[in-house]
């Protein structure tokens, strides 16, 4: 696929959040650039934007949120909301827990997470 591909269909942008005061800004980043991984990786016809704040102001494109409810070494979980801004619609997945094993490489653990919440929550183009 060529790059002029990717600017015919509108752009992601992605953010993510918590609720949680706990939550190491370095460990919501890793979850976010995982999660933007997986989106390139399923939708390569796409560009994927990462704003750090949420993107209720994005003019074009489709917003992507993932709210992480809860973080452990051993646990993930959270949520992944979309607003296709041109319809107006919103969308929001199942909240979703991924469990690793004590010891197990953390990385793993955010990897399957951010799988697996872009696979239970469809994309507004999926629909």
């Amino acid at each position: 696929m060529t790059g002029n591909a990717q600017t015919n269909l509108s752009p992601i942008h992605l953010s993510c959040e918590t609720p949680l005061d706990e939550l190491r800004e370095t460990d919501l980043e890793a979850v976010c650039d995982m999660l933007h991984h997986e989106i390139e990786k399923q939708f390569p016809e796409r560009k994927v934007v990462v704003s750090g704040e949420s993107n209720t102001g994005a003019a074009q494109g489709v917003l992507a949120t993932l709210v992480v409810e809860a973080f452990r070494p051993d646990h993930v979980k959270g949520v992944l909301k979309w607003k296709n801004p041109a319809t107006n619609e919103n969308y929001k997945g199942p909240s979703l827990q991924v469990d690793g094993i004590d010891g197990a490489p953390l990385g793993r653990l955010v990897e399957k997470f951010a799988r697996d919440v872009l696979r239970v929550s469809q994309p507004p183009w999926e629909k």
